[in-house]
């Protein structure tokens, strides 16, 4: 495995593949993605099939996740002619919604491993939401590892890209060792309390995507 900077810009795409296509143009999709590990720009990138996906509103069946130095390599990467072919010749034609946010995170000199399962909410605040209320949501979220042992590690943010955000501000990731830590998470009882009463209270609108990632999906 790669060891990552302490700070990093995250990227991460949701996207709805259209009903019925083939499997074949799926799997050369993701296989056309995964490739673009190989870009410079790219610290990190995982994608896959979504585990499970909640929304009151919207309705997304892949992600995609990806890690880069700082906002100038993203945008590097964003306008790559390799990243541009995989888009406008695997993407556009299978997939009718994309939804994307983009944040800075400090790790904590973290390191993701090539495997497991990882969890990304993103969240739209209700209208009048304050500094004050940022601040109570920025130190909720942020004890995640620390209350909880099965979460290896916490990224999170506010949304600088407003192209494909949909108007939702804040992104949260959790990583997983694998499924069964995932699972144990979404079925405490302090997580459940922490969501319903002190997170979702404060959001118009939220998406929560689940998906793993394999060994051959993310950089070793």
């Amino acid at each position: 495995m790669d060891s990552l900077p302490s700070k990093v810009v995250e990227h991460v795409v949701f996207f709805n593949v259209k009903e019925g296509t083939s499997a074949e143009k799926i799997n050369a999709w993701i296989s056309a993605l995964q490739g673009l590990n190989s870009l410079d720009q790219v610290l990190q990138l995982t994608t896959g099939p979504a585990l499970r996906f909640s929304s009151g509103t919207f309705k997304y069946n892949h992600a995609v996740h990806s890690r880069y130095k700082d906002k100038q390599s993203l945008a590097e990467y964003s306008d790559h002619p390799h990243h541009v072919h995989v888009v406008k010749d695997h993407g556009l034609p299978i997939v009718d919604d994309v939804f994307g946010l983009d944040w800075e995170a400090d790790l904590g000199g973290f390191v993701m491993p090539s495997y497991g399962a990882i969890r990304i909410a993103v969240f739209k605040p209700k209208e009048g939401f304050a500094e004050q209320q940022r601040a109570e949501l920025v130190e909720i979220l942020s004890v995640y590892k620390d209350m909880f042992s099965s979460v290896m590690q916490v990224s999170f943010g506010e949304n600088f890209s407003l192209a494909r955000a949909k108007g939702f501000t804040f992104g949260f990731l959790l990583l997983f060792p694998g499924v069964k830590e995932l699972e144990e998470l979404n079925t405490n009882e302090e997580h459940v309390k922490i969501q319903n009463e002190k997170v979702l209270p404060l959001m118009e609108n939220f998406m929560v995507i689940e998906y793993i990632v394999s060994p051959n999906s993310a950089n070793q």
